[in-house]
């Protein structure tokens, strides 16, 4: 993505978070230093801070549905999750003679809100008319959009390694300002999914970090919400159950959720 960002050449880059979460998060994080003071926090961000800074739930360090974020938070150096708690929710930057762009990961009241023309054109508009720029740029569905209401522009960029939209090549957005506007041109790039894969495996990852990890590099390949999917069957099995209704399944209704779930790929090996 970064080579052929390069190759259109753009003056800066804007990171709307979930650096994090997956094999190499660490790594990730290095490779885009560069751009750190355009770089904002995610939730998968922040699912690790609050590791780091043991600011979580008995069932965050004991439960099989978050041997994931364990995993990644196991993985990674103490600089580089002081540096993802470093990193703002929102930012705010202008280029010369433009208008001002705003960036945050989910929206403006939540990293883990979603917005979306597709999910509601109204609570959209009201966000836009919140801000003071004149452009708001989100990510966290993983689903590249543009949206240009009464009351500015916004856009998701997609995600580059991780895209929930049915095309599973890297995708991120160009922000233009041309003839008194912002324009945006979306771009998608293939990668090697087969090393991926490699990455998921040969490092341990996946059984360190369990069914989530299977789910996300069945999403990867697929560019699905695997991973959501498979926490939604798992509450449905507790909610038919009986169980009390809560973010955390217990441990037997995640491995029944597990062994039933309509995986589209074979575990990996």
């Amino acid at each position: 993505m970064l080579a052929h960002a390069a190759s259109q050449d753009v003056d800066d880059y804007l990171i709307a978070g979930d650096l994090v979460g997956g094999p190499e998060g660490d790594a990730v994080v290095e490779r885009l230093e560069p751009y750190r003071h355009n770089t904002i926090k995610g939730n998968n961000e922040e699912y690790l801070i609050d590791f780091h800074h043991d600011a979580v739930t008995a069932a965050q360090r004991e439960s099989q549905q978050w041997a994931f974020s364990r995993a990644c938070h196991a993985r990674s150096e103490g600089k580089v999750l002081d540096t993802l708690a470093a990193l703002p929710p929102r930012v705010t930057c202008q280029a010369e003679g433009s208008t001002a762009v705003c960036m945050v990961h989910g929206s403006t009241r939540s990293s883990s809100e979603p917005l979306g023309p597709e999910l509601d054109t109204g609570r959209l508009e009201q966000v836009l008319e919140e801000i003071s720029e004149s452009v708001l740029i989100c990510g966290h569905t993983h689903q590249s959009w543009t949206f240009r209401g009464d009351a500015g522009l916004a856009l998701n960029p997609g995600s580059v390694g991780g895209a929930c939209n049915d095309d599973n090549r890297a995708q991120y957005a160009i922000l233009q300002w041309e003839d008194g506007n912002w324009h945006v041109e979306h771009h998608a790039v293939a990668y090697d999914l087969t090393l991926v894969t490699r990455l998921y495996v040969d490092t341990g990852f996946v059984e360190e970090a369990g069914p989530m990890a299977r789910a996300q590099l069945e999403g990867i390949h697929y560019a699905d919400l695997t991973m959501g999917d498979l926490v939604h069957h798992a509450r449905n099995l507790a909610a038919a159950a009986g169980k009390e209704a809560s973010p955390i399944v217990a441990d037997d209704i995640w491995e029944q959720a597990v062994d039933t779930f309509s995986w589209k790929m074979p575990p990996p090996v």
